[in-house]
Formats: C-alpha cells, sequence, structure tokens
C-alpha cells in the first residue's frame, strides 16, 4: 500500500511537470500581471488623504470657513384683527482663522498629489515584481523537487533490483527508501510554498486562481535604464517620502486652523405681521471645555504621526536600495543547467551499472540539489533587485 502510494506521488509530480511544460506558450509576463495590479493600500491610503486635503482646501481663498448655514422659521400670530402669519430667515457665515494654513494646502496640492501618487506607485509596483518573482522561484523549486522525487524512486527501484541479485546489503533499499520519503515531504512543501506564493501574487494583482508558469524575461531591470537618465532610486523615493510627510502636517495644521474658527457674521430678515425687519451683527461659538487643549494636541500628534511614518519608510527605502544594490553588487557565476544534468546523469549511470552503492550516491545527488535550487535562487535574487531599482527610481 505505502508503494501504491509512493507511485501515485510520483505520478503526480511527473503529471505536474507534464502540464507546466504543456503550458509554456501560455506563460503570464509581467507586463500582464503589472496591467491587472489591483490598488495597494498604500495607494488607497494616498487618495484618502489627497481627498480631505481637497475638502479642507476648498474655498481657500474665502473668507468663509465653512459653507454658510441658513434656517427659516415660521407661524402664525394673533392679533386685533386675526391671525396673522410671521417668516424669518436666519443665515450664518462662519469666519475662517489663520487663513495661511489653508491656501497654503492649497497650493502645495496640486504638485504634492502627484509625488504622492508617485511615490504609492512606485512602492506597489516594486512590491508586485517581488511577488512576481517570488512565485516563479516558488513554482521552479516545485519543479526541482518533483524531478528529484521522480530520480529518487528510480533509484529506489534499482537498488531492489541489486539487493534481490546479491549485489548490495538489504539496507541499501532502505536507506534510498527514506531518502524517498525525505524528498517526498519537500515536494509537499515546495508546493505549498507555491500556492502561498501565488496567493500573495493574487493580493496584489487580477491573476488565475490556480498557480501558472510566470516568464522573468519582461520584468524591467535598473541596468536597462539608458545611462543618463537613470535616477537614484534613494533620492527619488526620499523625494516622495518628503512631500507626503508635508502634505500630512499641512492637513492638520489646516484642520487645526479650522477648529479654531469662532467667530462669524450673522444675519436675519423677518415679516411679523404687518412689520418688516432685518438685522446684521456676529456670531461667536463659545468653546467647549478643554476643547482648545485637545485641538493643541491633536494637531501636535497628527504631526509627530507624519514625522514617524516619514522616518519609517526612509529607512525601510534605504534599506531596501542598499539590499538590492548589494545582490547586483555580487559578480559571481552560477553553475548551469546543463552542468548539473550531466552530473545527475552520470550518478545514476553508476548506480546501475553498480560502480557505486546507493548509499555513496545519495549525499552526492543531495548537493546537486542543492546546487539547482541555488541556481534558481541566485537568478530570482537578482531579477529582483534589479525590477526593484527600477521602479523605486521611479521608472513605469
Amino acid at each position: 500500500m505505502q508503494r501504491f502510494r509512493a507511485v501515485v506521488c510520483v505520478l503526480s509530480c511527473l503529471w505536474s511537470t507534464v502540464l507546466g511544460a504543456a503550458r509554456v506558450s501560455a506563460q503570464l509576463d509581467f507586463g500582464e500581471v503589472l496591467s491587472k495590479r489591483r490598488p495597494s493600500a498604500d495607494e488607497v491610503e494616498v487618495e484618502r488623504l489627497l481627498a480631505e486635503a481637497q475638502r479642507i482646501s476648498a474655498g481657500s481663498r474665502s473668507f468663509a470657513a465653512e459653507g454658510p448655514t441658513t434656517s427659516i422659521a415660521g407661524g402664525p400670530r394673533d392679533g386685533r384683527d386675526g391671525s396673522e402669519g410671521d417668516l424669518s430667515l436666519q443665515i450664518e457665515m462662519p469666519l475662517q482663522a489663520a487663513r495661511g494654513e489653508r491656501r497654503a494646502l492649497g497650493e502645495m496640492l496640486p504638485a504634492a498629489a502627484a509625488a504622492a501618487r508617485m511615490f504609492a506607485r512606485a512602492t506597489a509596483d516594486a512590491e508586485l515584481a517581488e511577488a512576481f518573482v517570488a512565485a516563479w522561484l516558488a513554482d521552479a523549486v516545485a519543479r526541482v523537487r518533483a524531478q528529484d522525487l521522480a530520480a529518487v524512486e528510480a533509484w529506489l527501484e534499482a537498488s531492489r533490483r541489486r539487493m534481490e541479485a546479491g549485489a548490495d546489503a538489504p539496507y541499501e533499499p532502505t536507506l534510498v527508501g527514506g531518502e524517498r520519503d525525505r524528498a517526498l515531504v519537500e515536494w509537499i512543501e515546495a508546493r505549498r510554498e507555491a500556492e502561498l506564493a501565488w496567493g500573495e501574487l493574487r493580493a496584489r494583482a487580477e491573476v488565475p486562481p490556480r498557480p501558472e508558469p510566470v516568464a522573468l524575461d519582461a520584468l524591467p531591470g535598473y541596468a536597462t535604464i539608458p545611462d543618463g537618465t537613470a535616477s537614484s532610486p534613494g533620492d527619488v523615493m526620499r523625494a516622495g517620502i518628503e512631500v507626503r510627510r508635508n502634505l500630512a502636517i499641512a492637513v492638520a495644521r489646516a484642520q487645526t486652523a479650522l477648529a479654531g474658527s469662532r467667530w462669524g457674521l450673522a444675519g436675519e430678515v423677518a415679516v411679523e405681521g404687518d412689520e418688516r425687519l432685518a438685522h446684521v451683527g456676529v456670531a461667536y461659538r463659545l468653546p467647549l471645555r478643554g476643547e482648545r487643549t485637545a485641538i493643541a494636541a491633536e494637531q501636535t500628534a497628527a504631526e509627530t504621526a507624519a514625522n514617524r511614518d516619514a522616518e519609517r519608510r526612509r529607512v525601510e527605502v534605504e534599506a531596501q536600495v542598499a539590499a538590492a544594490a548589494a545582490t547586483l553588487g555580487w559578480a559571481g557565476q552560477v553553475l548551469e543547467t546543463s552542468a548539473l544534468d550531466a552530473a545527475q546523469a552520470a550518478l545514476a549511470a553508476r548506480l546501475e551499472e553498480g560502480k557505486q552503492r546507493p548509499s555513496e550516491i545519495l549525499p552526492l545527488r543531495r548537493q546537486l540539489l542543492e546546487a539547482r535550487i541555488a541556481a534558481l535562487r541566485s537568478r530570482a535574487a537578482r531579477v529582483a533587485a534589479e525590477a526593484k531599482l527600477f521602479f523605486l527610481a521611479g521608472e513605469k
């Protein structure tokens, strides 16, 4: 029964490999995935901040803090000649205090909106590229694990035949069987990682629900930017972070100015029986107990939060740029796939010809397996670093 399950697993691995090879022509490229990217949480937050700034700065050149409040009242009046009607119209216009804060916000908003959106878009594109490469790597590792499991299953059969022929000790198939079980667990874990990586990609873009092969060839790279046109990723992102910080602080200060506006113009026109009247005056809103202190504390907290957020983003971007540069600064070469395939075939031949026992070949096969996975990770790291620097430089 255990052997049957192992064969089923191997067939499943081989079937997955065959399906993957059949879908090579339909691989997803990054351009297609990028065109279907979902808005990131940071982009949504930027749009919320811009909408709030637009609302607060509306009418920033006028003296009005808000739109006028109108009210109409009417009712009967009993007089000596019978019942008559009264009608009154009241208008109150709150006046804006500290107009400069609101005007400054309105003047900086167009340029700040473009820079804030650029920063959020660049960050989202870089994260999408990272998720795309992670999905490719997870799928590629799973395929290597599947091929390794199939190879170990074949070695197990060869070891059993040699034991039955008296060429090897009885413990040799047991050693290979244990390695087969280990390869099976590693393949299951690799498929799990592939599903999780695809889920991360689906969270950022509208891709098919089930994992599909992806191609790294169309992924943009920082090295592809023509000389003389590339911007420093750190400088571009720092500028975007600073603009976003200034915008958040300007919004907080404008809100404080509005909250501190207390004076207003008030007017009334009324008809009371045969009389006509009109009043013009001023209005003053009395502050609640502790309101002024709370408004000041709210502004201080908002500015502190904006500064802390900007510093955190700056540190993160600088670390990402430094990590990507360190990755690309390594100029070492990895083994070619053809060399690894030749070594794998040579090990299998030595086992079949009886030149080495399975227990002697298993450690060598493990080294080749790790070399394959290391080559995949090396390529993924370099491609991801190139794409990250490309997008963090403000390219698109």
